[in-house]
C-alpha cells in the first residue's frame, strides 16, 4: 500500500525489475481497490489504503526468496540521492493555480498555494494578504475574515476594489451590525464614526462601486456631507437607513430620494493620515474611448515582450468590472490574447514567457471571478482564456485547473450553439495531452456536459471509448454506481447499449458479493441542486431521490428569493457554479458548508459529486471510528 494511487504504480513499476519474472507477471496490474475487497478486513483496508493496495500469493520458499529480493531493493532505493524540487516554483502558475482551486472551492488547494508563496517569500507580504482576504471571502468565513483584518490592519494597505470592498463588508457585518442590532441605528452610526471610519477611510474610497460595501459608503458620504455620492445610493438601502442618513446630515443638505441611476460620481480622494505607503503598484487611468482599448491591449502585449513586469502589473492592476462593459475594449481582447498566445519572441525568452502566465492568470481572475459570470458579451474572450489555459496548463495534472477548464467549457457551450465545435476541440486537447487516469472523471464530466448540446453527439464517440479503453488497461474496476454513470453518458452520446456492455464490461469488479453505495448510506433526508440547466438538474433530482430517499429540490432562480431560502435547510447543496449567478452564490454565504461544487454540467457530473461528497464523509466516519477503537 501506499499513499496515493501514483506512488502505489511506481512501487509497482519497481518491483517488476527487482522480482523473478513468474513474480512480475503475476502482480501486472493488481491493484485492488478497498471497496471491492470482500471480507473482514475490508473497513480497516478503507482506512488503511483508501487509493488502493497490491497483493499476490506464491509458495513459502519462494516466498522468502522474494522477500529478500524487497528487502535489498528498498535498501537501494533507501540510498538513492534526494531528487525533490529545490528551485523556487513559479508564482504566476501559484496564483492561476490559486484562482483555479478558489473558483471551484477547493479551499484546502487554495490554502496551500499561498502558503507554497509564503514558503518560498515569492511575494511581497500584502499580496498574499489579499490573496487570504479572497480566500476567507469566498469561504463565505466573515468571522475569521474580520478577526484577520484586524490583526492584520489590512486597512493599512492599498488594495484593489474587491479586495477594498470584502475588508469593508467584513466590518458592516461583525462590528456595525452587531450595535445596531442591540442598541440601535445611531449607537452603530456612531461607533462607525468615531472608531472604524478614521481606519476604514482608504478602503471606503477604494471600494467605490462594490454592491456589498453600499451600506458603509452612504455612512461615510454621511459622514463627510457628501449629499451628492449620498444620493444614489440612498434608493440601494432599506427605508429606515436611508432616512437616518438624511436625518443626521444639516438641514440644508438634505436630499431627495427619488430613482437615481447606480452610477456613483466621483468623489475626490480622502486623506487617510493613517495609511502607511502603497505596497502596490496604483492602478492605470482606466479606458475610457475606443483608442484608450487599444492602447490598453498593445500597451500590454509590449510589456510582456519586453518584459517590463512593473508596467505589465500597473496595467493588470487597472483592470476594473467597469471595463468589462466596453464594447470596444471587449472586442479588442480576443485578438490581443491570441497575439499574447502564439508571439514567438514571448515563447522562446524565459522572462516574457513566465510574465505572459500572470498576465493570463490576472485575465482568468478578472473574467471569470465577474459579477453576471457567465456573459454572453464575454463569450469570446472565455474561449481565448480556455485557449490559453490549454497552452500553459494542459501537461499539468493539476486537479483544480482541470475543474476550472471544465466549468468554462460547460458555461461557454451553454452560451452559444457555436461554441461547442471549439469547447470540444479544447476538451480534446485537455484529454489528449494527458490521457491519464486522474483525468477520467474530469473526461466523463466533459462529455457529460458537451453532449446534450452538442450538434451531432457522435462525434465525442471517441473520446469515451478512448476514456473506458484506458481505464480497461489499467485494470481498474467500476463500481456499479460509477458504471451506472459511465452508461448514461453513453446512452446520451447515442452509443447501442451493446457496444457500451462491450466497453463496460472488462471493468467490472470480481466477484458477485453486494455493493454497499455510500450515497444511499449518507442519511440524506434534504438536498439541494442549484443550476440554471433545468432538464440536467431535475434529470439528477430524480436519480438523487431513487438511490436516497431523500427530498431533492431544484434551485433555478437567476436571484435569492424563496428557492434559495429553501435550500438553505438542505444538508447537501450541489452547486453548479459554471450554471448559476452571483446572485444566488451569495444567498448561501453562511451556508458554505454544505456545498459541494459541481464540475460540469450534466446530470452525471451532480450526480458524481454528490458520490464524492459521500465518499469523504465515510472516509471521514472511518477514520474518526478508527482512532475511537485505537
Amino acid at each position: 500500500m501506499a499513499a496515493s494511487l501514483r506512488e502505489l504504480r511506481e512501487y509497482i513499476d519497481d518491483t517488476k525489475v527487482w522480482l523473478e519474472k513468474v513474480d512480475a507477471e503475476t502482480i501486472e496490474d493488481r491493484v485492488t481497490l478497498p471497496s471491492d475487497a470482500p471480507g473482514p478486513l475490508t473497513p480497516s483496508l478503507q482506512v488503511l489504503a483508501p487509493q488502493g493496495y497490491m497483493r499476490w500469493e506464491t509458495s513459502l520458499d519462494s516466498g522468502i526468496y522474494t522477500l529478500v529480493r524487497l528487502g535489498r531493493m528498498h535498501e537501494f532505493l533507501a540510498s538513492r540521492p534526494d531528487l525533490s524540487r529545490d528551485s523556487a516554483p513559479s508564482v504566476a502558475a501559484l496564483r492561476l493555480e490559486f484562482i483555479s482551486a478558489l473558483r471551484v472551492g477547493d479551499w484546502s488547494q487554495a490554502d496551500a498555494c499561498i502558503d507554497e508563496i509564503d514558503r518560498w517569500n515569492l511575494d511581497h507580504a500584502p499580496g498574499t494578504l489579499q490573496m487570504r482576504i479572497r480566500l476567507f471571502e469566498a469561504r463565505g468565513a466573515t468571522e475569521e475574515l474580520f478577526r484577520f483584518v484586524c490583526s492584520n490592519e489590512a486597512w493599512n494597505f492599498a488594495t484593489p476594489r474587491r479586495i477594498a470592498a470584502a475588508i469593508v463588508c467584513a466590518v458592516d457585518v461583525c462590528a456595525i451590525q452587531p450595535v445596531e442590532f442591540q442598541d440601535g441605528l445611531p449607537a452603530a452610526y456612531e461607533l462607525f464614526h468615531r472608531v472604524w471610519y478614521p481606519k476604514l477611510v482608504q478602503c471606503i474610497y477604494d471600494a467605490r462601486g462594490e454592491p456589498n460595501a453600499t451600506r458603509m459608503l452612504a455612512f461615510a458620504a454621511a459622514i463627510d456631507g457628501d449629499h451628492r455620492s449620498l444620493a444614489p445610493l440612498l434608493t440601494h438601502l432599506p427605508t429606515g437607513v436611508a432616512e437616518f442618513l438624511q436625518d443626521v446630515l444639516p438641514p440644508q443638505q438634505v436630499v431627495e430620494t427619488s430613482p437615481a441611476p447606480v452610477t456613483i460620481p466621483e468623489a475626490p480622494h480622502p486623506a487617510s493620515g493613517k495609511n502607511s505607503e502603497p505596497a502596490v503598484l496604483t492602478p492605470a487611468p482606466a479606458v475610457s474611448s475606443p483608442a484608450d482599448a487599444g492602447a490598453y491591449w498593445a500597451a500590454l502585449l509590449a510589456a510582456v515582450k519586453e518584459c517590463r513586469a512593473i508596467q505589465a502589473r500597473t496595467l493588470i492592476a487597472s483592470l476594473d468590472s467597469d471595463l468589462f462593459d466596453d464594447p470596444n475594449f471587449l472586442s479588442a481582447a480576443p485578438d490581443a490574447l491570441l497575439e499574447l498566445l502564439s508571439d514567438p519572441d514571448v515563447e522562446q525568452l524565459a522572462g516574457p514567457r513566465a510574465l505572459r502566465y500572470e498576465v493570463v492568470a490576472a485575465l482568468v481572475d478578472a473574467f471569470v471571478m465577474a459579477e453576471g459570470f457567465p456573459r454572453l458579451e464575454h463569450l469570446e474572450i472565455y474561449l481565448s482564456l480556455l485557449d490559453g489555459l490549454v497552452a500553459l496548463k494542459a501537461s499539468v495534472t493539476s486537479d483544480a485547473d482541470s475543474q476550472l477548464v471544465l466549468g468554462l467549457v460547460g458555461a461557454t457551450s451553454n452560451l452559444s450553439a457555436d461554441a461547442c465545435p471549439r469547447c470540444e476541440q479544447i476538451v480534446r486537447l485537455w484529454w489528449r495531452t494527458r490521457p491519464v487516469i486522474q483525468r477520467l472523471d474530469w473526461l466523463g464530466a466533459a462529455l457529460d456536459s458537451l453532449g446534450p448540446l452538442h450538434a451531432d453527439p457522435h462525434q465525442l464517440l471517441d473520446l469515451y471509448t478512448d476514456g473506458l479503453t484506458l481505464a480497461a488497461r489499467k485494470g481498474l474496476a467500476f463500481a456499479p454506481t460509477k458504471a451506472a454513470v459511465w452508461w448514461n453518458i453513453g446512452r446520451m452520446l447515442e452509443l447501442p447499449a451493446a457496444d457500451i456492455e462491450q466497453l463496460l464490461n472488462p471493468l467490472a469488479p470480481e466477484g458477485s458479493g453486494p455493493v454497499r453505495d455510500p450515497l444511499a448510506d449518507a442519511g440524506l433526508r434534504q438536498i439541494a441542486v442549484v443550476s440554471l440547466r433545468e432538464a440536467s438538474a431535475y434529470d439528477a433530482a430524480q436519480q438523487l431521490e431513487a438511490r436516497t430517499g431523500a427530498k431533492v429540490s431544484v434551485v433555478s432562480s437567476l436571484t435569492a428569493g424563496s428557492e434559495t431560502r429553501n435550500a438553505l435547510t438542505a444538508d447537501l447543496i450541489l452547486y453548479v457554479w459554471a450554471a448559476t449567478t452571483h446572485a444566488t452564490y451569495r444567498a448561501f454565504d453562511d451556508h458554505r458548508h454544505k456545498i459541494e461544487y459541481v464540475q460540469g454540467t450534466g446530470s452525471s457530473s451532480i450526480i458524481m459529486a454528490a458520490e464524492r461528497w459521500a465518499a469523504r464523509v465515510s472516509d471521514q466516519d472511518q477514520v474518526r471510528g478508527a482512532l475511537r477503537i485505537s
